[in-house]
């Protein structure tokens, strides 16, 4: 309320995901129906309607179902319209075959095996997971 009060009027938060399993795996430990009511509940009643949000949303975690994706893309279409999602693909380069010059590997990167990743491909940004498939670029 206060940085609202000190002229914020804009504001991007990464909350990445809704799905609770997903987001506790990239150590978000929230559930998606407390943050929904929490953006709607800043909105409206802490930045009084005065402040655009935009939120950082990630496409492609594991254990996230394209069912799971589609409700949260509704939710944003009706009842969280207030909010602009940003959408992310997760970009996971194949740590054996990534170029060299990469200076950064995530946790998913470096433990592809324990997240059942695989790169199926030569195409070392094209990698895929038992929950759903996703390759760089796809909508």
């Amino acid at each position: 309320k206060r940085l609202y009060q000190t002229g914020l009027r804009g504001l991007n938060l990464g909350i990445e995901t809704f799905h609770e399993k997903a987001a506790r795996l990239i150590e978000k430990p929230f559930s998606g129906d407390r943050a929904k009511d929490f953006l709607l509940k800043l909105h409206y009643d802490i930045l009084e309607e005065n402040t655009v949000i935009n939120t950082g949303m990630i496409i492609g975690l594991p254990h996230e179902t394209m069912d799971s994706v589609k409700r949260t893309v509704d939710w944003f279409k009706n009842e969280g319209k207030c909010i602009i999602p940003n959408w992310n693909v997760l970009m996971i380069p194949c740590p054996t075959r990534a170029p060299k010059n990469s200076l950064y590997q995530s946790k998913f990167a470096r433990n592809a095996e324990k997240y059942g990743l695989r790169w199926p491909t030569d195409n070392y940004l094209y990698w895929e997971h038992d929950t759903r498939i996703q390759t760089y670029g796809e909508s």
